[in-house]
Formats: C-alpha cells, sequence, structure tokens
C-alpha cells in the first residue's frame, strides 16, 4: 500500500511506499527535493511534518533541538510514512540552484556491459554524497590522468552510490584505466554537479 504525499508550498504530489524513505520516493519520482548525505548525518533534507504520521527507519546523527522536534521537523532521508502526509519541504527549482561539489570518491564496482561498455559504480562518502538532478554531469580525475567530464547514469535518488556509463575509445588513456586496470577501491576526486540540460523523470 502506497501513501499520498503533498509537498508545500509547491503542492506537488507524489506516491511513497512503506519500505522507502520519503526522501527515495520523493526523488524516485522526479522532485528535486533538497538533498546532501542522505543518510541522517547532514540535515539538508529537514522538512516539517503538517499533518499525517511518520516512522523512523534509521539512526541519524543530526539533532533537532527539542523546540524544532515540537514543531514537527524531521529528516526525509531517514523516515517512512505511515499514512498519507502534508510536509513542507524544500525543493531545488533548477540546476542553478544545486551548489558545485568536490568530493572523493572510491571505486565501487566495473561492470562490463559490452565488449566496449562498462559501467563504472563510485561510493560518496557516508558524510556527503552528490546531490544532482537527473541529465547532469561530473567530472572525474584519477591520480596522473587529465579530468573527464561523464554524465551520471544513476538516479538522483541515491547521492551516494553514482553510476557511469563508459565506452572505450582507442588512445584513450582514462578509458585504458577504467577498462584494464581500475580496482574495487581506488579513489577518485569528482566535482559537480554541472550541466543546465536535465531530465524530466
Amino acid at each position: 500500500m502506497s501513501y499520498r504525499i503533498t509537498v508545500r508550498p509547491s503542492g506537488h504530489t507524489f506516491d511513497a511506499e512503506p519500505s522507502e524513505t520519503l526522501l527515495q520516493a520523493g526523488l524516485r519520482t522526479g522532485l528535486n527535493l533538497a538533498h546532501s548525505c542522505a543518510n541522517g548525518s547532514c540535515g539538508e533534507c529537514r522538512a516539517r511534518l503538517v499533518s499525517g504520521d511518520i516512522a523512523p527507519v534509521q539512526h541519524v546523527d543530526f539533532r533537532f533541538s527539542e523546540r524544532e522536534k515540537q514543531q514537527g521537523w524531521f529528516l526525509m532521508c531517514s523516515c517512512h510514512a505511515v499514512s498519507d502526509l502534508d510536509v513542507e519541504a524544500h525543493e531545488a527549482g533548477s540546476a542553478a540552484e544545486i551548489a558545485e561539489q568536490r568530493l572523493r570518491a572510491k571505486v565501487s564496482r566495473v561492470e562490463r556491459l559490452q565488449d566496449d561498455v562498462v559501467q563504472l559504480t563510485l561510493r560518496a562518502p557516508r558524510t556527503g554524497g552528490l546531490h544532482f538532478l537527473a541529465g547532469q554531469s561530473v567530472v572525474l580525475t584519477f591520480p596522473g590522468l587529465r579530468p573527464k567530464m561523464l554524465s551520471i547514469a544513476s538516479c538522483p535518488c541515491d547521492s551516494i552510490q553514482l553510476r557511469f556509463h563508459l565506452r572505450r575509445r582507442e588512445n584513450d588513456p582514462f578509458s585504458a584505466l577504467v577498462f584494464d586496470s581500475l580496482r574495487k577501491g581506488d579513489e577518485v576526486a569528482l566535482r559537480g554537479p554541472l550541466g543546465d540540460f536535465t531530465l524530466d523523470e
């Protein structure tokens, strides 16, 4: 059974399953809800419960004051709906509202999709994932190589596990590294998101 969530002041609505957090559900349906770490550390996804009932799904490091708790503030990344809800939350209206971020990520997986195409999965730090919109890109820099801009292939609903599709290209050191020698745990510098062309999900 899903619940209908209404976001104020925009009036946007989305359906949330009991098995997902409110942040996951909102991002999955294409809303540009403010967030960063998505694990209860930063407080960027704070929202205020206007009506309805929610339940926590994970321990969080971020702390609200007692006054804020009484006013109904909570983290969308750490709660799920147990009824239809009205919530007050900030939504990014455009790519220009999302600050450029710099972080270090680690290679989580390199998966061969075709002979000449791989899916590269990077894991961002738990304390600060990447906030982005569908259709945006990032610049990746591995030690000793020139920076490479790649489109993000994963859903904005997951700011920690970031996926990219890369085609093998002749005489391209970046491509050769990813296809031939990149290993789980290797570090990469990441800068983004970049680009004004975004997709409505």
